[in-house]
């Protein structure tokens, strides 16, 4: 008579153990706790990036701008060619563009450099500009903006006397020898086109359109409205600027008040006793 078989271990099904639904609300919990603790620290670490960025453009736009004025008899880059016959007020015609005429003569290598990673904008069209036509109004769209008024002019005044009798001052720029603490005198910053946002109009000529959200290239300090100031330097790297100063150096500066875009603050404001902004 035959004996009954009896299964043996490794012939009997075996059932693997499974998580409870506790074990899993658990880890779901664990989960979603590090990535809330994460995800701060992830923006923080991508904006620190873009500002880094950033002021690596800030720095070489310094240092080319540099460089032209080595080449230029010490004189520095002007701010934009202007016909003679032309009212400075209207934009074209326009020999050259400060920002096209660093790619145009060599002194950049391209546009790239004049892209704000921190500035998202409506339309990226100087991305578009001509690197062989110094004159392309779209150079006017970049991220970084000149001290037009000081450096970039003899003009020596905020956007209230742009109306000049004598067009020399719009065309000629200072001499190093000049500016009398370059160390601190601001030459270039991020800059945003904040008028745009309240209607203003300057700008058809190149095609800005309202409620567009673009650089700029040329900032000035003052206390002017929305409606008549157009270019300020921009704190868009979490309440700081980055800043290109007259003797070629870059570096970022905290603004008392980053939601204010036309003063106190020394970095958006003139006043007669600093001296980021004029030659003084």
């Amino acid at each position: 008579m035959p004996y009954p078989q009896v299964a043996r271990p490794s012939d009997r099904p075996t059932r693997c153990p499974g998580f409870t639904l506790i074990e899993l609300l658990v880890v779901i919990s664990i989960i979603a706790l590090l990535i809330a603790i994460l995800l701060p620290a992830l923006g923080a670490a991508r904006a620190a990036a873009r500002t880094s960025q950033s002021l690596s453009n800030t720095r070489q736009i310094s240092i080319a701008a540099f460089t032209y004025q080595t080449d230029s008899k010490s004189f520095y880059l002007p701010y934009k060619g202007l016909n003679n016959s032309a009212s400075y007020l209207g934009l074209p015609p326009s020999e050259f563009r400060w920002a096209g005429k660093l790619v145009k003569d060599g002194y950049m290598p391209g546009i790239e450099a004049f892209v704000c990673p921190a500035l998202e904008t409506t339309r990226n069209l100087h991305l578009n500009a001509d690197p062989s036509n110094e004159a392309d109004n779209l150079w006017f769209r970049v991220h970084y903006g000149m001290n037009n008024t000081y450096l970039g002019s003899m003009l020596q005044s905020p956007a209230s006397s742009y109306l000049v009798a004598n067009q020399d001052e719009a065309n000629t720029t200072p001499r190093a020898s000049q500016i009398k603490n370059p160390t601190e005198t601001i030459y270039f910053t991020d800059a945003y086109n904040q008028a745009l946002l309240y209607g203003a109009s300057l700008g058809v000529p190149t095609g800005l359109q309202i409620d567009e959200r673009v650089g700029i290239d040329y900032v000035f300090p003052g206390a002017d409205p929305p409606g008549v100031a157009y270019g300020h330097a921009d704190a868009r790297h979490l309440g700081s600027i980055n800043v290109g100063w007259a003797d070629g150096h870059g570096d970022n500066v905290k603004v008392a008040d980053p939601t204010d875009f036309w003063g106190p603050d020394e970095l958006t404001d003139y006043r007669d006793d600093d001296n980021y902004w004029d030659r003084e």
